[in-house]
């Protein structure tokens, strides 16, 4: 990842985050799947500090601590948080990430 790379967050995503009293933002890659089926990287975004901040790059922006895991592979300049809505459910997602499939 690089630390020159620009971060967006999406005003939908900064109202969620004050409506909900949230300080910090955590982006997580973890694997899914296995077994009879391909295994793949998610991107996870949770709202607790991590216990072992070494593992993250850390940075602040609009007063909101963001860890963005060294696992994370950024593709593109900017890494932009955004609002997905799925029916009645909201969901913060990033883009910008190569997740991969090992088929």
């Amino acid at each position: 990842m690089s630390l020159n790379m620009t971060i967006v967050i999406d005003p939908e995503v900064q109202a969620q985050l004050k409506k909900k009293k949230k300080k910090c933002m955590v982006l997580d890659i973890s694997k899914s799947g296995g077994g009879c089926c391909p295994t793949y990287d998610v991107a996870d975004i949770s709202f607790k500090i991590p216990e072992d901040v070494t593992l993250y790059h850390t940075m602040v922006q609009d007063d909101l601590e963001i860890f963005i895991s060294k696992k994370a592979t950024v593709i593109t300049p900017v890494l932009r948080f955004s609002l997905e809505k799925m029916g009645l459910i909201k969901q913060i997602v990033a883009r910008g990430l190569l997740l991969k499939n090992d088929r």
